[in-house]
């Protein structure tokens, strides 16, 4: 109950901005059994605003070639990359 709590919080943080997705991959890689990295990233992307249908989501990490059972842990170098400079396309922010 505690990790879901946990993980609901840190998706928060993700919509609203109070934390960006390469903070997130810092969590996770900072605790490599936390709730950060047990995340699947399907769950990201649902976090950004606009994305909240698992469609779109998925359409999302289908085009970055994300597998769906992934997990935030198991992203490679690339993989992460590509998910951040996706969001901060979608989201509007021109300094990525």
């Amino acid at each position: 109950m505690a990790c879901r709590r946990e993980r609901a919080r840190l998706r928060r943080a993700l919509h609203t901005g109070e934390i960006t997705l390469a903070d997130w991959f810092t969590l996770a890689d900072r605790d490599p059994d936390g709730v950060a990295a047990r995340t699947r990233p399907i769950d990201l992307v649902r976090a950004w605003p606009g994305h909240r249908r698992t469609e779109r989501a998925q359409a999302v990490l289908d085009a970055l070639g994300i597998a769906k059972a992934r997990r935030v842990r198991g992203l490679g170098k690339r993989q992460r990359a590509a998910l951040i400079r996706e969001m901060d396309t979608r989201m509007g922010r021109r300094d990525a």
